[in-house]
């Protein structure tokens, strides 16, 4: 199998395109961000947000799994967004998930975290001649003072479903029934909870590393060519695999609940 090459040549590149997202920010006369964007952002694209290292396992595995069985979905935490706008590497392959996953971890370990929203939504794509949060509000004529809850919603749910030049009514459709799920989910979840601290997400990767065992397992079963019976025993055994590590998950929920080191996930 294939080896994931090393990514410090694409980090040393993440890491100054963010700098300089960071200075973009600082400049006068950009926009600001006001914070119930991002906190939509957080609510419909990444509601574990304060909880993860960068990668969110749960949604991982239910990606993978909902992949497997026909249904493909996302599973990207804003962290791993980022890194994938900043790279320029949007295609389909397990190797440049890894990659992004790797990256992900390094940008939530060396910004701070509660920057990372706004970075994104700076260079994020929300259709059309909307490259970025700048170019969203004017060709949305939005303006940052006085952003309502379903104006932010719907910036957010421009992510999903980025707008076309000429919106057709299916994706019209699209963009409203994403706004009302995200204020749907904000309703029901609340604000993140806080931050975790550095020993807790350090726990949270040691011992879900094994998801890593999992992908690159189905990666060599793939390589090889191997079809049929041997495909079908695969997609049980990662079925069970994410059994195993959900319920290994809620146990440590369980423990870290009583035991005080971390909040209780959303």
């Amino acid at each position: 199998m294939r080896e994931i090459p090393p990514i410090e040549n694409d980090w040393l590149q993440v890491k100054m395109k963010i700098q300089a997202i960071q200075n973009q920010l600082h400049l006068k006369g950009t926009p600001s961000i006001p914070a119930v964007l991002q906190e939509m952002l957080v609510y419909g694209e990444d509601h574990r947000f304060s909880l993860h290292c960068g990668y969110d396992i749960r949604a991982l595995l239910r990606a993978a799994y909902r992949t497997i069985r026909g249904h493909p979905q996302g599973g990207s935490t804003i962290a791993q967004q980022l890194a994938r706008v900043v790279t320029g590497r949007f295609d389909r392959s397990i190797y440049r998930k890894l990659r992004e996953l790797r990256l992900a971890v390094r940008i939530t370990e060396s910004f701070p975290r509660e920057q990372i929203p706004a970075l994104y939504l700076m260079v994020a794509y929300f259709g059309w001649r909307m490259n970025g949060l700048v170019q969203a509000y004017h060709r949305l004529n939005l303006t940052p003072i006085g952003l309502s809850d379903e104006q932010a919603a719907g910036l957010i749910a421009r992510l999903k479903y980025p707008e076309p030049r000429i919106s057709p009514e299916r994706r019209t459709r699209q963009i409203a029934k994403r706004t009302a799920h995200i204020l749907k989910l904000r309703s029901n979840l609340g604000m993140a909870n806080s931050i975790c601290t550095g020993s807790a997400v350090s726990g949270f990767q040691r011992a879900f590393r094994t998801h890593f065992v999992v992908i690159q397992c189905y990666m060599k079963l793939h390589e090889d060519g191997l079809h049929g019976v041997l495909m079908s025993t695969l997609r049980r055994s990662l079925s069970l695999a994410a059994l195993v590590l959900v319920t290994a998950l809620r146990h440590h929920q369980s423990w870290a609940k009583n035991s005080g080191v971390i909040p209780t996930w959303i």
